[in-house]
Parts: C-alpha cells; sequence; structure tokens
C-alpha cells in the first residue's frame, strides 16, 4: 500500500496534468473571448471563434451548446487533424433584450480526450431611447473604412452657454462641434465625430473634452469607443507541411475571416503542385481545404500562395508556405 504523502503527491500531479491539458486546448483559440460593443437592439451579430489544431493529436468536437436562445454556434468541421484549423461561427440576436448580456459557447471534445472550453461573447443591447449624451460608441467597424458619428449636446438655463472648444488624445479621431438651435432657456449643439480608416487593429477607447464658458461646469466629457476589426484575418498564418517527401500528399485546413462576406476566385502561385477547395457561396468566415502534390523536386515547392477574392479590387490575401 503506497503511504498517505505518496497518493497524495499522486493525485496532485493528475489535477495538475488535467488542468495543463485543459489550457492546452483553451490555447488552440485564437480568443476566448469577443467584445461586440453597443449594438441597437434587433440587430444580429455575427462572430467567429478561430481553433487551430497546433498540438500532435487528432481534436473532435463532440457538440456545441449555449448558455442563452438569443445565440446560434455551429462549426463546418468536428474533427480536426493536427496543423489543421476550424471556426465556431457564432449569431446573437439582440431582440429579445435590453442592457448588458454575456453568453458562453460551451465546446465539447471527446477526442483526445473529454474536455470543455468555455468561448464568451459580450455586448450591450440599447434602444434608441436609451443613447446617453455622454457617449459615442461606434461599435464593432471595419478596418480601413472611415465611420462618422453625431451626438447631439443639449444644455438648459443660461441662454449665452457656450462649447469654446474641444480636445482629445486619439490620433485616429477628428471632431468638431457645431451650434443647431439657441433660445431663451435651450442651446443645442452637435458633436461630429470620425473615426480615420487609419485607426489600427483592436479596442478604441478616447474622451472628447468639451469646453464651456460656463465657471461651475466647464467641462463636458464625452468617452468615444470602438472595436475595429482587421478587414480580414488568416489562421495559420503560414501553413506547414512539415517534412516534404516526393509523390506524396498532404492536406491542411485554412481559414480566411473577413467583416464581410466574400468568395475567393482562383488561387494564383500555385506553381501546379497545390489544389484549393473553399465554399463556392459568399461567407464571412472560409475554411479553405489546401492539397499539396510533393513533386519529384522539393525545391519547386512555392513559398507562397495568392489567395484571389472577389472584396473589394479583387483583394489578395497572401499566405506563406512551409516544411
Amino acid at each position: 500500500m503506497l503511504p498517505r504523502t505518496a497518493v497524495a503527491l499522486l493525485c496532485l500531479l493528475s489535477v495538475a496534468s488535467s488542468v495543463e491539458a485543459a489550457s492546452r486546448l483553451g490555447s488552440y483559440f485564437d480568443t476566448l473571448e469577443h467584445e461586440l460593443g453597443t449594438l441597437q437592439r434587433g440587430k444580429v451579430a455575427s462572430q467567429s471563434f478561430l481553433l487551430h489544431n497546433t498540438g500532435s493529436e487528432e481534436l473532435h468536437i463532440r457538440s456545441l451548446r449555449v448558455s442563452c436562445g438569443c445565440t446560434r454556434a455551429e462549426t463546418p468541421v468536428r474533427t480536426i487533424s493536427p496543423g489543421h484549423a476550424t471556426a465556431i461561427n457564432t449569431v446573437l440576436d439582440t431582440s429579445g433584450f435590453e442592457g448588458a448580456k454575456s453568453v458562453t459557447i460551451f465546446v465539447q471534445f471527446d477526442r483526445p480526450r473529454r474536455e470543455e472550453v468555455a468561448l464568451r461573447l459580450h455586448c450591450v443591447s440599447k434602444s434608441d431611447t436609451a443613447q446617453s449624451v455622454h457617449e459615442v460608441d461606434f461599435g464593432i467597424v471595419e478596418q480601413s473604412k472611415p465611420v462618422r458619428k453625431q451626438l447631439n449636446i443639449d444644455y438648459r438655463g443660461n441662454a449665452d452657454w457656450k462649447i469654446e472648444r474641444l480636445d482629445y488624445g486619439s490620433p485616429s479621431l477628428q471632431a468638431d462641434v457645431e451650434e443647431l438651435s439657441r433660445d431663451a432657456d435651450h442651446v443645442r449643439y452637435r458633436l461630429n465625430v470620425l473615426l480615420k480608416d487609419s485607426a489600427p487593429a483592436g479596442p478604441l477607447e478616447d474622451r472628447i473634452q468639451l469646453y464651456t464658458n460656463d465657471p461651475a461646469n466647464e467641462k463636458v466629457t464625452v468617452v468615444v469607443n470602438a472595436v475595429v476589426e482587421p478587414s480580414v484575418a488568416v489562421l495559420p498564418e503560414t501553413l506547414k507541411f512539415g517534412k516534404l517527401v516526393s509523390g506524396k500528399k498532404v492536406t491542411k485546413n485554412l481559414v480566411i475571416k473577413s467583416s464581410s462576406p466574400f468568395r475567393i476566385l482562383r488561387v494564383d502561385n500555385t506553381k501546379g503542385h497545390f489544389k484549393i477547395r473553399s465554399a463556392p457561396t459568399a461567407k464571412k468566415t472560409q475554411l479553405v481545404v489546401v492539397t499539396l502534390d510533393v513533386p519529384s523536386d522539393t525545391s519547386d515547392v512555392t513559398d507562397h500562395l495568392e489567395f484571389v477574392t472577389d472584396l473589394s479590387d479583387e483583394q489578395v490575401i497572401t499566405v506563406d508556405v512551409a516544411e
């Protein structure tokens, strides 16, 4: 019989191993959470979680379930071989709630072991009457596309009240104010805010300070929020085929995600060694199956593929190829 200390040590090692395994499965996702920002009530928002099997064992998704009936989740591929990728595609309908909402998507794996990974969506649903005069929320916007928002600033009291100047810090914003109306006890200004096309990908938060001529309330603060999504994301960024053996065929999965639905028209620079399969219909997330027929001269394999899409100006997405 093992001593108690040995049994306790074995239990601790088992728990540590399980925790490490769970963290490995979670690390296969590009992110475990998405912030959808503030959405107009009734809006239907789509978001994808990219899953890339960077391990050495085959993954199998047994089931997907969600914590709220406002959300659907699906995946085009449930069996993911090492080096391959897929996506968990979600659709959230805000028509049934108002205010802050967090939804959990439970991804149940049964290979290489039973494990569950929790993915989360966060958003705020607002009706027209819920707009705050101290906030400009762009929500989720596509990178490289300028977006404009306007906000009315109302003041009741002194008819001589004025906004004299404004100040803000982010180089991604451009703002100005214009006076709309003025009467005996009511003044209205409009704040115009431009999110520039040069805004980098990622969350943006800034404050626009409006300075007035009222000594008692010299400053009005307007919070500006946005989540700038890259127009195109690729997972994995490099297709790695491992050691190439002449005459063999090697297949890898590639996920290409765009902020707007798109189709892959063709693939250039294949040198005749690659076959590509993708959905014929336009989708925001395209699962691309790439098969390499290894030539006798392995040095002839291209170092990159060029995916020509039907996005603006037939945008080309370049993906590196490596062993």
